[in-house]
């Protein structure tokens, strides 16, 4: 649990808009290409942004296995983890235990505390990561992604886990938290009802490279 800090009204979502930042895709002839061979340089702060796909053996992805590889944004520090990951084991080691380690942003938060000692979220510098699409005049984001993030994201003060469970319950339905968004504004209420920390989060637009809407994002993922 996080101590005092700025009202959450106060606090301005961290948002990389598609002019922010410079996408390359290799493969272009590949269908899949969009999925797992992109990355973006965000020009003005050293950094760049790939997707959890990139760092799963191809194998795994192209046979469909379940659970299947949840789809996620990944900066430098969390490749490095992964690569510290693969230093201790063979390739097939690794692709017996990649979704163990990084099959869900869950499981990879987990992976990284265990090798870093730590049972408190507070002392694992994690930025998450949320993709944000637009639709008519407003961002949207994916509601399986913050129903991932629910539980992993530090928060100021008790967190409402009840009605956290209550959210996750009603997206988990028929699994309409993996087709369904939400706008900012709406996360935005959702961070202030959880008590949520929005600083350890940055929205980005326009990480899908075959579009930029909703549908053409929707039909990157499950194409």
């Amino acid at each position: 649990m996080l101590g005092p800090g700025p009202e959450h009204k106060e606090i301005l979502w961290d948002f990389l808009g598609k002019n922010d930042m410079d996408i390359m895709l290799k493969n272009q002839g590949d269908k899949k290409a969009a999925q797992t061979h992109w990355s973006a340089t965000i020009k003005s702060r050293r950094l760049a942004l790939t997707p959890s796909y990139l760092c799963a053996p191809s194998n795994l992805l192209t046979t469909q296995k379940t659970p299947k590889f949840q789809y996620y944004l990944m900066d430098d520090e969390d490749r490095k983890h992964i690569a510290f990951f693969q230093n201790f084991l063979t390739a097939n080691e690794w692709e017996e235990r990649c979704y163990s380690h990084m099959g869900t942003i869950g499981n990879f938060v987990k992976s990284v505390r265990e090798i870093m000692n730590s049972d408190d979220e507070e002392q694992v510098e994690k930025r998450y990561y949320i993709r944000s699409v637009p639709f008519e005049n407003e961002q949207r984001v994916f509601a399986d992604e913050i129903y991932e993030l629910l539980p992993l994201i530090p928060c100021r003060g008790l967190m409402n886990t009840a009605r956290a469970a209550e959210l996750q319950d009603i997206w988990k339905q028929h699994g309409a938290h993996v087709y369904t968004t939400i706008s900012l504004a709406e996360l935005d209420l959702i961070f202030e009802d959880f008590k949520l920390d929005k600083t350890k989060v940055t929205a980005t637009n326009y990480l899908c490279p075959t579009g930029g809407t909703v549908s053409s994002a929707i039909d990157c993922l499950w194409s």
